[in-house]
Formats: structure tokens, C-alpha cells, sequence
């Protein structure tokens, strides 16, 4: 082959398909039970050359062809979550509902943003570190948060609804959801708690282990061609 010619991945054969097609079937279900709501239609998915990170459309999860089986199994999780609960207008709930959720039920085993911790770790160190952004700095970052932010947004959305979740129910979560407006705004006093209930959770070990998890994000993007976002604690990660 001449150089600087990129060959094209090979187009996966419909016994593939069909069997990655199983997976969401699969996967759907659980996401469905797991949040006691899901779509009417079925989730589908699809493999495209042009793609190179994983979205959804509607019920449609979109994958990059070009993922290795590893990568593309590991991010399915997060979008199958989109697929079946649909959206919220509001980002930090609606990307951080598929977080969690992919945090509780370690569908698609390691992906980014936690890999094997929790968010709920990951903020911890990131609040030892002080790079924690307040709840009112994320909403402000709105549906596309700069490169150098996205990580941090991730985790600490999947760490608050997580948090929604388990100490204001299920019915209040999906009030927000649905609406796409924290009614009650960002008080100081939910964060207070949310922040409150992560420092009593904390177990030693957590930022070796993050280390790890910053080199295996590092490999990972290495594997898949892509640059990848910074780290979540600044230019100079753990160091």
C-alpha cells in the first residue's frame, strides 16, 4: 500500500451486526428496568465509516467503524442509555443520567469518563485537587462544554444525579428531566449535601487508582486514533 494511504477498516459482516445488534437489544432491557421507563420502539444501531466518536439519534446509536471491539463495546453503554430514555434540554442532567447509569449497572465494562471507579470518586479527588467546578459553572458551560472541561463535566453530572437519584427519588429526578428545568435552581444547600455525602464516602487508594485510570484513558485513545479531552485535574493531572 503506498504511504500516507489509510486503508479502510474491513465492513463488518451481518452475523456481526446481528450480534451487535443483540447486545442493544439486551442492554436496552436492562437500561428499561434498571430506570423503570423506555421507549415504545425499538433502539437500533449502526456502524459508519465517518464517525469517529459514538452518538445517538433519537433511537439510532451511531458508531465509528474504526473503533476496536473493545472501545466500541465500552462507550455502547452510555448512548444505549440516551436511546431508551430519550433527552433532557437540560445538559447536566441529560448527560449525566447516562453516566450514572452506566456507573451503576458496568454494562459495557471500563469506559471513559470513570472507568473502573465511580464519578463519585473521581470528584473527590477532583475536589482534594480543588479543580471541582461549581453546580452553577457547569450549567453555565451549557450542551457543549469546552475540551479542557468536558471530562470534569461529565463526572461531576454523573456524580450529582446520582446523588438526585438516591436522596430525592426517582419521581423528582424525572420531573427534572422531563421539564429540563432545576426548578429550584442550583441552592447551596443541595450541593452542601451532595458534597457532604461524597467526603463521607471516601476510602484510601482512590487517587492511585485514578492514576491507572488516567494511563488506561491514555492507551485507550493511543488504540482508537484520537486525541481525547485533558485531564479532569489540569495540565498537570496528578503530578
Amino acid at each position: 500500500m503506498p504511504a500516507g494511504v489509510i486503508q479502510a477498516p474491513p465492513t463488518p459482516s451481518r452475523e456481526e451486526l446481528a450480534a451487535l445488534q443483540a447486545v442493544v437489544d439486551d442492554w436496552s432491557g436492562m437500561v428499561s428496568d434498571h430506570l423503570g421507563r423506555g421507549r415504545a420502539r425499538r433502539v437500533t444501531v449502526g456502524l459508519y465509516l465517518d464517525r469517529r466518536l459514538p452518538s445517538t439519534l433519537d433511537a439510532h446509536i451511531l458508531l465509528p467503524l474504526r473503533a476496536t471491539h473493545e472501545a466500541t463495546t465500552a462507550c455502547l453503554a452510555h448512548e444505549v442509555v440516551h436511546a431508551v430514555v430519550g433527552r433532557s434540554t437540560h445538559p447536566l442532567l441529560n448527560e449525566g443520567l447516562a453516566v450514572h447509569v452506566d456507573d451503576r449497572l458496568r454494562l459495557g465494562g471500563p469506559a471513559w469518563p470513570f472507568y473502573d471507579l465511580p464519578p463519585d470518586a473521581w470528584v473527590r479527588c477532583m475536589r482534594r485537587r480543588g479543580t471541582l467546578l461549581r453546580l452553577s459553572e457547569l450549567e453555565a458551560l451549557g450542551g457543549s462544554p469546552p475540551v479542557e472541561r468536558i471530562w470534569a463535566f461529565y463526572l461531576e453530572a454523573g456524580s450529582f444525579v446520582g446523588f438526585l437519584r438516591d436522596h430525592l427519588g426517582d419521581a423528582e429526578l424525572w420531573r427534572r428531566f422531563d421539564s429540563g428545568v432545576m426548578a429550584d435552581g442550583w441552592p447551596d444547600s443541595l450541593e452542601a449535601r451532595w458534597l457532604h455525602t461524597l467526603d463521607g464516602q471516601a476510602c484510601g487508594g482512590e487517587e492511585t487508582a485514578i492514576a491507572r485510570m488516567l494511563a488506561t484513558h491514555a492507551a485507550w485513545c493511543a488504540a482508537n486514533g484520537i486525541a481525547g479531552p485533558p485531564s479532569p485535574f489540569g495540565p498537570g493531572g496528578l503530578a
